[in-house]
């Protein structure tokens, strides 16, 4: 006989709390850990300042983000604000938060930026939470030094 005991499942955040908040935002991941998630999911790319920037894409992602004067991303315009050549505080204008999002339509809708990973680091300190993270990094071959660094 056994005395394996089953392991717990998991919950994962997945961009935070997305349903519910703007994906990979402060409120999101604040919501997540609220809910008592085991850990937080969450995608990094790289800033033109070398910080590390919570984001799924490595661009402005026309889906969820407008540009800093409110108006939408157009479809001629996708993957043009990309994120390895913006500052963090060019990234910071966008409002990622605002617009209604296809796929969640109960989504709070609230003025929010993408942060950088020392921002989330620093929520999860403040709300002294012990929430794991599952940080994913965006990379693909095609990207090497467009969209992100060459890898060392």
């Amino acid at each position: 006989m056994s005395s394996h005991q089953p392991s717990k499942i998991k919950v994962h955040g997945h961009r935070g709390c997305r349903a519910l908040f703007p994906e990979n935002t402060l409120p999101a991941f604040e919501k997540a850990i609220d809910l008592g998630v085991d850990a937080i999911e969450l995608d990094i790319a790289i800033t033109k300042d070398n910080e590390v920037v919570v984001s799924h894409e490595p661009f402005m992602s026309r889906t969820i983000c407008q540009k800093p004067n409110g108006q939408d991303i157009p479809e001629s315009e996708d993957m043009m604000f990309n994120l390895y050549k913006m500052s963090h505080a060019e990234i910071k204008a966008f409002d990622c938060g605002s617009k209604e999002h296809p796929s969640y339509p109960e989504q709070i809708k609230m003025k929010a930026y993408k942060p950088l990973l020392n921002e989330v680091f620093d929520l999860v300190i403040s709300k002294g939470s012990q929430v794991r993270f599952n940080i994913e990094i965006k990379s693909k071959l095609e990207y090497y030094g467009i969209y992100t660094p060459h890898p060392n």
